[in-house]
This record gives C-alpha cells, structure tokens and sequence, in this order.
C-alpha cells in the first residue's frame, strides 16, 4: 500500500499510526504537481475529499488515471 497526502504532518501521522505494517510507505506529496512513486502499477486509487477543495481537481484526475496500471478502467 502506498499512501500520498500533500500535508507532511498528516503523512507523518500516518507512518508512526501504520509501523506495525511493514509494507506500507507514505510520501508527502501533491499529486497534481509531483509523480506519484510507482507511476502505472495500481489496481486502485481511492481519493476522497479531494476534488473540490484542490485548485487544480483536473490534474488531479489526470494523475490518478496514470498511476493505474495499464489495462485497469477508471470508475467513480
């Protein structure tokens, strides 16, 4: 699991809530401006509370349509 918050705090809270879990990682980042780490390799992205208070909700969208692997079709 990889979890992607803009809100390094939050990201932080995160990491020490999920340390029993070894395989999760948490990056500090804004989806619409940076890379999403392992760009084209997810069956799902689930993003809520997002789209309507982000400036820019398109590129948004747009990030998470790349970061599905190829093949899997996008729903709402």
């Amino acid at each position: 699991m990889v979890g992607v918050d803009p809100i390094a705090p939050l990201v932080e809270r995160a990491r020490r809530a999920s340390r029993r879990f070894g395989t999760c990682s948490f990056h500090a980042l804004d989806v619409a401006r940076e890379d999403v780490p392992a760009t084209g390799s997810f069956d799902a992205v689930v993003s809520m509370h997002t789209l309507y208070w982000h400036p820019e909700p398109e590129r948004v969208l747009d990030a998470c349509r790349r970061a599905l692997r190829p093949g899997v079709t996008p729903s709402c």
